[in-house]
């Protein structure tokens, strides 16, 4: 095995997941309890998707964390646009700006500047798109979600990970437009999609366009 593996444990985490970090080790990600035997259980079953993620991730030049300094790509309505590190406050004149620091420190700085972005533009946009809809959100919030663009709840809130702000103008409407069809259908049924592709013309291609784009973007 020519690549280090390392054990990440996390009282918050609830179970074991894989990551590559950016110096190319593979990083198990497990709750604090459970035993190095059950961990090295789960890689070893996982062994060739793992090899084949890394592979993959190394030949397009990032990590899971990805490396923020000067000058690094990042993304804005899927433009790219450049990361500076200047002296002064964070902020986003088309170019992101922060303050110098340590890595942790400037992904922080950065989050906060999409967050920012999907605030002024998110709310807006939402609206506009559920005009005219028997049922409109009660409340739109931004959270910090890895792995969810956006969720509903039964009373009708809309929360929506920050991240969207990276995506494409028509990426961003389609994962609006699914989470306001959850307001009418919460489940995934064929009712759900027939609903959706009213709405969402081509909505099956913006879904797979959609997992095709996230692959490039930076994991932090």
């Amino acid at each position: 095995m020519s690549f280090e593996i390392r054990v990440v444990r996390s009282a918050r985490r609830r179970r074991i997941a894989f990551r590559i970090a950016s110096d190319g080790a593979v990083e198990i990600c497990a709750p604090p309890l459970v035993p190095p035997a059950v961990l090295l259980k789960a890689f070893e079953a996982n062994r060739d998707r793992i090899e084949n993620w890394r592979r993959r991730v190394l030949n397009s030049g990032r990590g899971s964390c990805g490396q923020f300094a000067d000058g690094t790509k990042l993304w804005l309505f899927g433009e790219p646009r450049r990361l500076r590190v200047v002296p002064g406050c964070a902020g986003f004149d088309g170019e992101f700006k922060v303050p110098p620091g340590d890595e942790p420190a400037i992904q922080i700085a950065v989050a906060g500047i999409y967050r920012q972005l999907a605030l002024d533009f998110l709310p807006g946009r939402v609206e506009l798109l559920a005009e005219g809809l028997e049922r409109r959100p009660r409340r739109i919030s931004i959270n910090s979600a890895k792995t969810r663009w956006g969720s509903c709840n039964l009373r009708g809130d809309l929360h929506f990970s920050w991240r969207i702000m990276q995506l494409p103008g028509h990426l961003i409407d389609y994962v609006i437009w699914h989470e306001l069809t959850h307001l009418r259908w919460f489940n995934h049924s064929a009712d759900f999609w027939a609903a959706l592709g009213e709405k969402c013309q081509r909505s099956e291609l913006l879904r797979r366009e959609l997992r095709m784009f996230s692959r490039q973007l930076p994991r932090f």
